[in-house]
């Protein structure tokens, strides 16, 4: 099962993801930032790539774990054109 944790900024996403991950034992996949440098000549779909690519961790562990997704990205493999997904759609 995946979870998506939606809000404003500053609104508590992070810190609700990481409880869960504490008492319940749910693997979060973090917000974009952290996860990835940018490089200053990144090409245009750079993030909307690691978007996807945070959705594709998530389906992964969501096998055998409660995933948490700390930021929107339900939408993207409904949504984005087949020749922007990264590894195939």
């Amino acid at each position: 099962m995946i979870i998506t944790l939606e809000g404003a900024s500053a609104m508590g996403k992070t810190s609700v993801s990481r409880a869960l991950t504490q008492r319940i034992g749910a693997f979060a996949v973090s917000k974009l930032n952290p996860m990835f440098t940018r490089v200053p000549d990144e090409h245009v779909n750079w993030y909307f790539e690691r978007q996807v690519g945070r959705r594709r961790i998530a389906e992964d562990r969501a096998i055998d774990l409660l995933v948490l997704l700390d930021g929107l990205v339900e939408w993207l493999s409904e949504h984005a054109p087949p020749e922007s997904m990264p590894y195939g759609a």
